[in-house]
C-alpha cells in the first residue's frame, strides 16, 4: 500500500510549483492545513517532484509536510501519479501508507487534507497528530 493523491491535491501541488517557478514566494514548507494562496489553476505538463515528509511539531506531536526542494537520497521511496512524482523519506515511510491526501476550498480557504486511518490521535486544529503507541520491545 502506498500513499494516495486525488486529483485536487495533484492540481494543488502543480499549482504551487508553478508559482514556485515564476519566482513567487514559496520557499516555506506547506504544512498540513495550508495552501497557497489564490485559487486552483492548471499547471504545466512536466512532472512535478514533491517530497512527504513528517516533522516534530505541533498540539499531538507531529506533521505532515510537503516540500519542493531537496535531493533525493537513496533510501527515498518514489510514487508516479501522473504529473506529480511523490517522494516519501524512508523514516516516514511506515507511517504514511494508508495516508489520502487531498486539496479541498471553503469559505476559509482552501487547504490540504491528510487523511490517515493509523492515526491514534489529531487535533482539533487539524494540523497535527500522534501515533499509536508501541508496544515496549524489551
Amino acid at each position: 500500500m502506498s500513499p494516495q493523491l486525488t486529483d485536487a491535491a495533484k492540481a494543488e501541488i502543480l499549482r504551487l510549483h508553478g508559482q514556485r517557478d515564476r519566482g513567487a514566494p514559496t520557499s516555506a514548507p506547506i504544512l498540513a492545513g495550508q495552501s497557497g494562496l489564490g485559487p486552483s489553476a492548471s499547471g504545466p505538463e512536466a512532472q512535478v517532484r514533491a517530497w512527504l515528509s513528517i516533522e516534530p511539531g505541533g498540539c499531538a506531536q507531529q506533521r505532515y509536510q510537503i516540500n519542493f526542494e531537496g535531493p533525493p537520497e537513496a533510501e527515498d521511496h518514489f510514487m508516479d501519479n501522473g504529473e506529480v512524482e511523490l517522494v516519501v523519506r524512508a523514516i516516514a515511510w511506515p507511517h504514511v501508507q494508508q495516508l489520502t491526501l487531498d486539496y479541498s476550498e471553503d469559505l476559509m480557504g482552501g487547504s490540504f487534507r491528510f487523511d490517515n486511518p493509523a492515526l491514534s490521535q489529531t487535533c482539533n486544529c487539524g494540523q497535527s497528530f500522534s501515533w499509536p503507541q508501541q508496544p515496549n520491545q524489551n
